[in-house]
């Protein structure tokens, strides 16, 4: 996994792998979301996150890298097999189930919930979990702070949109094509009133995703409990909106009900 964001085509969305969350919240409630890494010259480097779904199976987005999940500093479980998603006919999606080589102890819930109607997504606060950079805020937006990943950090924001989205998660020469179902949201002014491009205002600790946490979970609160609905996957812009570290930008998360029987029959988990 690149450390600096890597720039994807797309169908009317200009979009970035998403590595990050900020603002500088330091999370300890959700020992689900682990850091995927790889051993690159004698040190341990970030190549990504994922949301442990049972004892020996982490969800992640199919673009990041790593060969271990590490739980905690210092413990870490190699991965033994590396599942992307896949489809007949069409682009499979952004999304990748990991086998693990040991067992953690920690996992969550998937909550397979519609967009709309009673008790539904659209609007709901939701909580975003990862490792990797943060940043600071400013008049106009956030700035990201070199050299901050390895941290499980967590941001609240408003699921605002649900759209799908063709990306090139590879590269002009080797393109890499995946489309999926998308939850957007938008980065509101914290301590403000002013409007995002989505709409709403922001909510406490409001923050996003950014650069060097793919793969990390979308929570909402279901039953009492954080429950995993999208695992994030990139930052963008649309026509009129700002960039993703303005306010007003915006980040994308696969939606993880439409590919419910598949990770069924992979994992077993429903």
């Amino acid at each position: 996994m690149k450390k600096t964001l890597c720039t994807v085509a797309a169908l009317a969305v200009g979009v970035s792998m998403a590595h990050a969350i900020f603002p500088d919240k330091r999370d300890s409630a959700m020992p689900s979301v682990v850091r995927l890494v790889v051993l690159q010259n004698g040190a341990w480097q970030n190549a990504g996150s994922g949301v442990a779904i049972s004892s020996t199976w982490v969800l992640t987005a199919s673009h990041t890298g790593g060969t271990h999940v590490e739980t905690a500093p210092g413990r870490r479980i190699p991965i033994q097999q590396r599942i992307a998603h896949t489809v007949t006919s069409g682009n499979p999606a952004d999304l990748a189930l990991l086998k693990l080589g040991g067992t953690v102890s920690s996992t969550s819930r998937i909550f397979y919930g519609a967009y709309t109607g009673t008790g539904g997504l659209k609007n709901r606060t939701c909580r975003l979990v990862g490792y990797g950079l943060t940043g600071t805020s400013n008049s106009t937006g956030w700035r990201l702070i070199d050299n901050t990943w390895g941290v499980r950090r967590a941001a609240q924001n408003v699921i605002d949109d649900l759209r799908t989205v063709t990306v090139n998660v590879g590269s002009s020469t080797t393109p890499r094509i995946k489309t999926g179902q998308y939850l957007i949201f938008d980065l509101d002014r914290p301590g403000s009133s002013a409007r995002g491009s989505l709409g709403g205002s922001a909510v406490t600790d409001e923050g996003g995703i950014a650069a060097m946490d793919s793969g990390g979970g979308m929570f909402v609160q279901q039953s009492g409990s954080w429950q995993l609905v999208a695992i994030n996957a990139m930052t963008g812009t649309m026509p009129g909106i700002p960039t993703a570290y303005h306010y007003g930008g915006i980040g994308f998360s696969v939606y993880l009900t439409p590919y419910r029987d598949w990770i069924a029959r992979i994992s077993g988990v429903r």
